[in-house]
């Protein structure tokens, strides 16, 4: 999909991050934090955060409940980190795929290639992201940063910018854009299938995916 290195730990942008979290700078400098959150996201992953105890995270991890707290002071502070960082992370690697595009499509598909990179290798996070924030349930989705409204506003701006430079037909950003999310998270429903994992080209799928998309909405 790209030469870019695996996205292997959320980014720590100081201007991405809440200010009230820039205080935990150095405890972020920790392996043992960097560990609980890739533990915890995979935890969460499988048995949702609700199922989820404080001693199964300790036991997964290794660590005593004193270390656990001495980073996050709940259960459901670890799991706000892990959304927020994750959001953020995928926001500045966004938007510096953008900036390296001039034109209309090549921004538009630079977006769309960075959601399939992102979720290449943040499968557990997006697994976490819809089972316990996108789906409208325990309130979630309105204590977290809204990931996929985030990502459609930015596909809006560059589909509002190609309809008024006429590159892109008249249509409504925000439903063009959400077209676009629908059709991405399709081919990557189909990829992430066992049985069907290894046989897809996912370069050639995606450019086939996103030629389909961008011939539909372009002058």
């Amino acid at each position: 999909m790209s030469a870019k290195p695996p996205l292997v730990k959320p980014l720590l942008s100081r201007d991405l991050l809440p200010l009230a979290k820039q205080k935990r700078k150095r405890k972020r400098q920790s392996k043992t934090y960097e560990q609980l959150l890739a533990t915890a996201v995979k935890v969460f992953s499988k048995k949702g955060y609700h199922n989820t105890s404080i001693e199964e995270l300790m036991d997964s991890i290794g660590i005593a409940k004193s270390v656990l707290y001495y980073y996050f002071k709940s259960k459901e502070a670890l799991f706000a980190t892990i959304i927020e960082m994750g959001v953020s992370s995928f926001i500045a690697m966004l938007k510096e795929a953008i900036r390296e595009e001039s034109d209309i499509r090549g921004r538009l598909e630079a977006a769309a290639r960075t959601y399939v990179y992102f979720y290449e290798h943040n499968v557990d996070f997006f697994r976490v992201l819809v089972d316990e924030v996108r789906i409208p349930r325990q309130n979630f989705a309105t204590k977290y940063p809204d990931f996929y409204q985030a990502y459609r506003d930015v596909l809006a701006d560059i589909i509002s910018e190609g309809v008024r430079s006429g590159i892109i037909r008249p249509l409504n950003p925000q439903v063009a854009a959400q077209a676009l999310v629908g059709m991405l998270d399709i081919f990557l429903v189909q990829h992430s299938s066992d049985d069907v994992q290894e046989k897809m080209d996912m370069g050639k799928i995606f450019s086939e995916v996103f030629g389909i998309y961008w011939n539909g909405i372009r002058s």
